[in-house]
């Protein structure tokens, strides 16, 4: 778990995971697929960092390509991403699920998945806002890519190259001048700039995804409150104003509030799977 961290104008990466190695058979050492969680940090390279060592803010490498640790996967989501001149804001390859995070890059690409020590292989992106000065979204499919399932759906991204590398039609999709048009106030510094979703132009777009909630928290956006039935970029599409306008500051957390989406969530899954709800 890697969460509620401020990174900022770090010379290289402001996180780098390097690609794994099989996992040895020790006494201990888990065999079933593990999950490494990123969420609701802050990630920023405004000051340039290093052009010779031009990076990603953030970088995550595959995982072993066989055996134990194989199906391992990175859960990226509730993340403000913010400015990078030289590189993307993420780059990744391997097992992801990339989801309810805010890109927002003036100088360049936001998402880079593509081949780097191995293949991109279980990628899943979705509920994203992007605002980008040249490409948004790049899937870049290595030798063997096709045979795992990648999608990209539901996301908000406005950007001179949208999509690249999948079809767009399931995401809402405009040049960075267009971003106005639907989102609140998009265009301002961090702390005053909010990218939640104009209602009525956004929601024409959303999409209605059961397989959503099969992740972590997917069912709550940036902010963590509950995400609409239908969904378009980070931010439930009916919400009026942020709980938090990005900044660079450490994300608050809002505790109380979780807690109870949490627990009505639970409550769901009970009625679902018990109806007369029976403690078992």
């Amino acid at each position: 778990m890697i969460e509620r961290n401020l990174i900022v104008d770090t010379l290289g990466y402001n996180l780098q995971i390097k690609h794994q190695q099989p996992r040895k058979m020790l006494p201990g050492m888990p065999v079933a697929s593990s999950t490494t969680i990123i969420r609701h940090n802050v990630f920023s390279k405004r000051q340039h960092g290093s052009r010779e060592m031009a990076r990603p803010n953030v970088l995550v490498g595959h995982w072993p390509v066989s055996g134990s640790g194989a199906d391992d996967r990175y859960v990226v989501y509730g993340n403000f991403f913010y400015e990078n001149p030289d590189e993307s804001l993420f780059q990744g390859e391997g097992n992801i699920a990339l989801y309810n995070n805010l890109f927002v890059n003036h100088f360049g690409d936001a998402i880079r998945i593509q081949p780097h020590n191995d293949i991109p292989r279980e990628v899943s992106i979705f509920c994203n806002t992007i605002i980008a000065s040249n490409t948004g979204i790049v899937l870049a499919r290595g030798l063997g890519s096709l045979a795992y399932h990648q999608w990209v759906i539901a996301n908000i991204v406005f950007a001179r190259s949208p999509i690249r590398g999948v079809p767009q039609e399931k995401n809402l999709t405009g040049m960075p001048d267009e971003a106005g048009n639907y989102l609140v106030n998009p265009y301002v510094s961090p702390g005053q700039m909010n990218l939640v979703p104009r209602d009525l132009k956004v929601r024409e777009e959303a999409q209605e995804q059961k397989f959503f909630d099969d992740y972590p928290d997917a069912g709550l956006d940036f902010d963590g409150d509950p995400h609409e039935r239908v969904r378009m970029g980070a931010y439930s599409v009916g919400k009026g104003r942020p709980q938090w306008l990005p900044k660079l500051e450490i994300k608050p957390f809002f505790p109380a509030l979780e807690e109870d989406v949490r627990a009505i969530h639970q409550e769901t899954v009970t009625s679902k799977t018990n109806p007369k709800g029976v403690i078992k």
